[in-house]
């Protein structure tokens, strides 16, 4: 352990020291017709993404190298009302599904008047993408619209620990069930809830007024699932400049855990950390207590061309910290940051939309440990890897993955950023069964994984399965193992591989739902109905789609719900045993009454065992003639 600890300890120094190469970069995908999103990254190790033409919206999906390229090509269609989208939110649960969010057709009442002939299907909708699903009507399902609420999804989305999708909604129609600007929370069934209402711009008369901020854009969730972090756009308590006070929106978090409990972390300052033109909402990254997020500066303020910014949040009141200021138009470090994310080997991973050697654009490490910020890499017009980059996500394996401007459209590149991985690299971790329909008695479940081991071999490699895996296993090779799953819920797998240096984990997630039948107490039975004091009772019962059961000695859940039993030794007595269960769509039963009558143990007879048995007539006999000697003497 000690020796793991020093090497860890080595690697962190020689980190430190920016000690890297300069990165390969390259473009592994370019289609000839269509508008390519920003790329995802998929549990089971391929890149997501969608692809927009003036008609439809269609998923894409392919290796990390670009290969095997798979395109549904219709997801969203479009009609005379609806408009090309600008961009279209994806995010992943911990069960590998995509999910994406339609917000073009969403009419804007200012340019369609709300009428009777606005079908539902004019609004947005959350789409839920099973990639390993056969069955096209699970492959791809709306499960929004069907419930009828409209929702209009901008900026990106989130998950916490329960797959509970988090997003923002801006539904600008008055008749509309959702109207305005919100924070929604939608649970993997379709339930869609509030969690925090936004004043719409069109309702803001003085900006003063607005000191929560309005116009949200970015989210991002705590490791821990708990807490949601964000952005708005507009509002704040402002800040003066000049003869002006401009209000350039605030930092919030909600503590999901306290009934949402909005609090705004700070207001925007204009000179310090705003000062924008245009809001960055693609780079919100928590590490170590600390938020990080860049913003696109004003020269016209004095604040330079961008900025990274840093709010320490281990303190009560969070402390505010530049940690990088970029320059204007074409200077080597680049200018106008846009997209900000964490890398395997926790640096900082960013890219500007402009400056660089041929003012297209940069890819920059910023390392927080040692305050150190390096250009990686200068876009340019004429190279393969394209040029004024948009959004980046970070993958398992240690590469970046954008999209970027080249040839005829869109390219995605990829970014190896040399980050010298110690740790093993869990590329995969998935499940072609991430959902399943429990029927009561054990049901298999495969998961798949595909290790790396950048510092050695395979064979230095050591897996190990944790979490609710049954039966437990260790020592793991590359590939896969059936796992069993005994009862209905949500069962977490974890995946941990140690290298001899460093270790790596990915969790993933199943949810086994029981078919929701109604309740029924099969059988409640007692092995006796009378019995004498110290014999044990064995009460049984079975029930068929209980959820929980309340019995006279205690409550009952768990698998022993559907089937179990209870022994005990009651006291002497008459007594009566109850069950009563709750039903998985919350229905009550109870079961008939189990009387049971407990007799006194019969007391040992007199001729053995009473007062003045021979047992206790001998000793008392011996005392007496003890006695009379000693009065003799």
């Amino acid at each position: 352990m000690c020796n793991r600890k020093w090497a860890i300890s080595l690697l962190t120094a020689l980190a430190s020291l920016n000690v890297y190469a300069a990165p390969t970069i390259e473009s592994i995908l370019s289609l000839e017709e269509g508008h390519l999103s920003d790329p995802i990254y998929g549990f089971d190790g391929r890149l997501y993404g969608t692809v927009s033409t003036d008609q439809a919206i269609g998923l894409w999906s392919a290796n990390t190298d670009g290969s095997n390229l798979q395109i549904e090509e219709t997801v969203f269609s479009f009609n005379s009302i609806d408009s090309k989208p600008d961009t279209t939110p994806l995010a992943v649960n911990s069960r590998g599904q995509l999910y994406v969010g339609r917000h073009h057709g969403c009419p804007s009442y200012t340019l369609y008047p709300q009428t009777s002939d606005i079908a539902e299907t004019h609004w947005g909708a959350i789409i839920q993408y099973t990639p390993w699903a056969t069955d096209p009507e699970e492959r791809i399902k709306d499960i929004t619209t069907p419930r009828g609420l409209p929702v209009c999804p901008v900026g990106n989305m989130v998950f916490d620990a329960d797959d509970n999708l988090y997003f923002i909604s801006e539904a600008k129609h008055d008749a509309a069930e959702h109207a305005g600007t919100k924070i929604f929370r939608l649970t993997p069934e379709g339930d869609l809830t509030v969690v925090k209402a936004f004043v719409s711009e069109e309702d803001v008369d003085d900006e003063s007024a607005v000191p929560d901020g309005y116009e949200p854009k970015g989210l991002y969730m705590s490791a821990d699932g708990q807490t949601l972090f964000g952005m708005t756009r507009a509002g704040g308590t402002g800040d003066d400049f000049g003869s002006k006070t401009y209000y350039f929106g605030t930092i919030f978090k909600i503590d999901l855990a306290s009934d949402n409990e909005f609090t705004v972390l700070r207001t925007a300052q204009l000179i310090e950390d705003f000062g924008f033109t245009i809001t960055v909402f693609e780079g919100l990254v928590f590490l170590d207590d600390h938020l990080y997020y860049p913003t696109t500066g004003n020269p016209a303020f004095g604040t330079g061309d961008g900025m990274l910014n840093e709010l320490d949040l281990s303190l009560e009141s969070p402390t505010w910290a530049r940690a990088v200021q970029f320059a204007n138009d074409s200077a080597p470090m680049g200018s106008i940051p846009r997209s900000l994310v964490l890398g395997v080997d926790r640096s900082l991973y960013g890219i500007t939309l402009r400056g660089g050697s041929d003012n297209q654009g940069t890819l920059y490490r910023y390392e927080p440990d040692t305050e150190s910020l390096t250009t990686l890499y200068s876009f340019k017009s004429d190279d393969a890897a394209g040029y004024t980059p948009g959004q980046m996500v970070a993958g398992w394996d240690g590469d970046l993955y954008g999209v970027s401007n080249g040839g005829s459209g869109n390219l995605i590149f990829r970014a190896d950023p040399d980050t010298s991985l110690a740790a093993p690299v869990i590329q995969a971790f998935w499940t072609e069964t991430p959902e399943l329909d429990w029927e009561g008695s054990t049901t298999e479940v495969t998961l798949n994984w595909d290790v790396t081991n950048p510092s050695g071999t395979l064979s230095d490699v050591t897996c190990t399965a944790n979490g609710d895996w049954v039966p437990a296993i260790n020592d793991l090779e590359q590939g896969s193992a059936t796992i069993f799953v005994n009862d209905a819920g949500t069962h977490e797998y974890r995946l941990t591989c140690d290298n001899g240096v460093a270790q790596s984990e990915r969790t993933l997630r199943v949810r086994a739902t029981q078919a929701a039948g109604p309740l029924d107490i099969v059988s409640f039975t007692a092995d006796a109905s009378s019995l004498t004091q110290g014999d044990t009772l064995t009460i049984e019962w079975q029930t068929e789609n209980a959820a929980s059961c309340e019995a006279s000695w205690g409550t009952i859940s768990g698998s022993e719900v559907n089937s179990g039993s209870h022994s005990f030794q009651p006291d002497p007595g008459e007594h009566t045993y109850e069950l009563t269960c709750t039903g998985l769509i919350g229905d009550e039963q109870s079961a008939t009454p189990l009387h049971v009558s407990v007799a006194v143990a019969n007391p040992v007879s007199a001729s053995n065992s009473g007062a003045f048995g021979p047992w206790l007539l001998l000793p008392l006999g011996l005392l007496l003639l003890g006695r009379r000697r000693t009065g003799q003497a």
